[in-house]
This record gives C-alpha cells, structure tokens and sequence, in this order.
C-alpha cells in the first residue's frame, strides 16, 4: 500500500473548491443553503467565554450559497429526516 500524499490531496480539494465556487458564483440563480441558512458553517462551542472552532457547511462548502441541485438534495434530505423523527 502507498502512503498518502497529503500535499496532493489538499491541492486537489482546493482546486475542486476554487471550481465549486466559480461555480455557484457563476449561475444566474443562486440559493442560500438550508443547512447552515447562509452563514457557511458553524462554531462548536467548546467554553462560553472563548467559543471554538469553526467548521465549514458540507454542502456550500463555506459558501453560504448553493447550487439548485444542491438545494434540492438538501431539501429532500431534510424533509426524510423530519420524517423519520416524526414516526
């Protein structure tokens, strides 16, 4: 088994997130994501005082926008979800 190449595998997420962007960016429609309703992420809050990291939404990618399928993927999932809680 090869070892991983960190350095590569970084390169390529950030190309593929560069092309995301250029992406969502470039439709004549875009729409706030429904999972993080447009801030791009979330903070865990680890203490009150200091707060805690921050993580990128998995869908926008930190945008805070998304692409129509992409909202509809989100919405479908989200109403199975509910569904699911509710029976």
């Amino acid at each position: 088994m090869r070892p991983v190449d960190y350095a590569k595998v970084h390169y390529q997420w950030r190309q593929h997130h560069i092309r995301f962007k250029r992406f969502v960016e470039s439709l004549p429609r875009v729409l706030t994501c429904p999972f993080c309703s447009g801030a791009g992420g979330h903070r865990e809050i680890i203490d009150p005082e200091i707060g805690g990291p921050w993580f990128d939404c998995s869908l926008c990618e930190g945008l805070g926008i998304t692409s129509p399928k992409n909202w509809g993927f989100a919405m479908k999932t989200l109403r199975d979800e509910k569904r699911r809680k509710n029976a």
